[in-house]
């Protein structure tokens, strides 16, 4: 009798099911977690300003041989045959979380991108990836992905990206990586060309004038179609009202406040110094920040504040000072408030 009670016990324990996933996770997950075309070429844009690119191309072809296709190149750290294998082909790989900072040399970025999104975005954008990369010192790799027949399988384990040595001269000089995504889903007309050369220029820091990361944009033509550089607009970097400073390790703080109009005429300035008692005092959420007057809680670091008037007046007026269309002034702003 208890032999039998323990077999019907091991029948009745609970089976492991493992997680499967079909290949169509690939179009899917792209058209929900990237909201739009112009959204997932800004993702790879952003994948070449965590490779430490200082110069990223977004070119739209219309070749006679190759057909239509958008390019994406750039002249960052390029991948290894590892780092392909590795981190490329791992869907939302926790890789940029687990290393927020990428180094080279001296330089340091904070990565744009930590959701493993580019993968996605490419096969949002077209059936098709021929991509060439390649790392400083090492061989350039040639990688080919068909979305369209990945999509059409049934196991996602039989899902592969085809990889080997670029049999051909590299393009790169010393590293780099070109995307070419052909079969392209949706119509990218002028307009929406426009609209992404808006978009991108959000990616170009108005607070630098370092220049250390450039985009430029072509539409579609052949290869000679002139190449404009994405620059964010002129009067963002002229603020009517700005408080710029620095806060140290202490907490205290030292700012200076500018009002500059935009018609001609001298700015006003006035300089600010607060120690960490007097930021202290004015706290005025108590409860919520019980942060001690003998310590700061934060430092050092600093910050640059802008402000603009954003009336039908003040709009006409920084349209007319720096030859900006006035329709795109409150939109510009708001691109880059945060």
């Amino acid at each position: 009798m208890a032999r039998k009670q323990d077999k019907d016990k091991r029948k009745n324990k609970f089976k492991q099911i493992p997680f499967r996933m079909h290949p169509r996770v690939f179009a899917a997950l792209g058209a929900d977690l990237v909201t739009n075309d112009v959204v997932a070429v800004i993702e790879l844009a952003k994948n070449s300003y965590d490779a430490f690119a200082q110069n990223v191309w977004l070119r739209f072809r219309d070749n006679s041989s190759l057909g239509t296709f958008l390019e994406i190149e750039d002249d960052g750290d390029g991948m290894t045959r590892e780092i392909i294998e590795d981190v490329w082909c791992v869907v939302a790989t926790p890789f940029k979380k687990l290393n927020p900072v990428v180094k080279s040399g001296k330089k340091k970025r904070r990565v744009a991108g930590d959701k493993g999104l580019g993968r996605l975005s490419v096969a949002r954008l077209g059936e098709r990836l021929h991509m060439l990369t390649q790392a400083s010192g090492a061989p350039c790799w040639e990688v080919e992905v068909n979305w369209a027949d990945i999509s059409e399988g049934d196991d996602l384990s039989n899902s592969f990206a085809r990889c080997r040595k670029y049999p051909e001269k590299s393009p790169f000089k010393k590293s780099g990586t070109r995307l070419r995504i052909h079969g392209l889903k949706e119509q990218w007309v002028e307009s929406r060309i426009l609209d992404l050369g808006e978009n991108l220029a959000r990616l170009i820091s108005p607070f630098s004038d370092l220049g250390d990361f450039n985009i430029f944009l072509s539409g579609f033509g052949e290869a000679q179609t002139e190449e404009v550089k994405i620059e964010s607009p002129e009067f963002l970097s002229k603020p009517k009202y700005s408080i710029r400073g620095s806060v140290d390790e202490n907490g205290n703080v030292k700012g200076t406040y500018r009002f500059a109009s935009i018609a001609e005429g001298a700015p006003r300035e006035k300089h600010l110094t607060f120690s960490w008692e007097q930021i202290h005092d004015v706290i005025q959420d108590r409860t919520r920040f019980q942060y001690s007057s003998d310590t700061a809680h934060c430092g050092p670091f600093t910050f640059d504040v802008r402000a603009w008037d954003i009336s039908a007046d003040d709009t006409q007026e920084i349209a007319e000072r720096f030859e900006f269309q006035k329709s795109q002034v409150r939109k510009a702003i708001r691109a880059h408030k945060g």
